[in-house]
């Protein structure tokens, strides 16, 4: 009888009980192992952020429960956080409409008015003025105002309704001083009321003292230039008391500017000849004035510079039977 091979053992019986070591276990372990290496830096990171965010609460002076917000913020996944900052940028809105409804409307105040008003004067008084009324004077006051501001809010121009306010000063202004100026020459003759008669020239004020009184209440001071302003209004509302005085004061500055051909010194020459007649006409004569330009009136001189005597040249000349002065001729009132 052949003998059978002998039969080879098992794993099992070599290795007994054991469970033999599989693939799947070694890449357990790494995996575990790179999990374990990541996760310590990621805490170390996030560690450092809320460390930088504590420190920035402090920085801040938030409150205790800004503070808490804060944290949960910060733990918060993106979405939630990008719903959160858009809800809060709402909550903004309807604050800031609660604020511009509870905003009482811009009114120009004291300050910005009361220099609207002395520059309103040392417009009109300007020896370089082209014209007294419309948009000549306003507009240069205008300018002064965009240079200094004087309080006015930032971008008020862009703004239809409070630079309508601002505008509305500056007419208000003008009209005033306008009304002052008549005001004050038409005292300074004593004008009889029932006759219109003039009072004898020892009774009139003079131009000094005249000028003086117009020039209450604002920032110019008296000079010869300024004086002769005057003297050139008071010998027209002699010819001309009516409503319609500021339209015949234009038409004569308008020939006078003509005539000098938009020459200053030909215009300084026929006001200097209308004060030389206003000294020896009304009051009395024992009295110096100043010819010193003061410096307000100096830098609105500045500003309509050239510019009013291009204005006035290009206007049609009227003749009013009386202004002779730019030639040099007789100036009789």
């Amino acid at each position: 009888m052949a003998q059978s091979s002998p039969t080879r053992p098992s794993a099992t019986a070599q290795t007994g009980d054991k469970r033999p070591h599989e693939d799947s276990d070694d890449n357990s372990d790494e995996d575990a192992e790179k999990s374990a290496s990541v996760a310590a830096p990621r805490a170390a990171v996030n560690q450092n952020l809320t460390g930088a965010v504590q420190r920035y609460i402090t920085k801040k002076c938030l409150r205790g429960e800004q503070a808490a917000d804060i944290e949960v913020f910060f733990r918060d996944p993106v979405a939630v956080r990008e719903a959160k900052i858009y809800a809060q940028g709402l909550h903004l809105e309807n604050l800031l409409n609660t604020i511009r409804v509870a905003t009482p409307p811009w009114v120009v105040s004291d300050e910005p008015a009361k220099n609207i008003y002395s520059y309103c004067a040392a417009v009109l008084l300007s020896d370089k003025l082209a014209a007294y009324k419309g948009n000549v004077p306003k507009n240069i006051v205008f300018a002064i105002l965009k240079k200094h501001r004087f309080d006015l809010p930032p971008g008020i121009e862009r703004i239809p309704a409070d630079w309508g306010k601002v505008n509305k000063a500056v007419e208000n202004a003008q009209t005033q001083f306008r009304s002052t100026l008549k005001k004050a020459i038409r005292a300074s003759l004593k004008v009889n009321r029932k006759d219109k008669t003039l009072a004898p020239k020892a009774q009139q004020k003079n131009i000094f003292d005249l000028t003086t009184l117009i020039v209450e209440n604002t920032q110019c001071e008296v000079n010869v230039l300024l004086c002769a302003r005057v003297a050139f209004m008071r010998k027209h509302f002699i010819k001309d008391p009516s409503s319609g005085y500021w339209d015949t004061v234009d038409r004569a500055l308008e020939k006078i500017r003509t005539k000098a051909q938009g020459d200053p010194i030909k215009v300084a020459r026929a006001f200097r000849h209308i004060l030389k007649k206003d000294r020896a006409n009304h009051g009395d004569d024992d009295y110096a004035i100043d010819d010193t330009v003061d410096a307000i009136q100096a830098e609105v001189d500045s500003i309509i510079g050239d510019g009013a005597m291009s204005t006035a040249s290009q206007s049609e000349a009227v003749d009013d039977g009386g202004e002779d002065d730019a030639g040099g001729g007789d100036d009789s009132t």
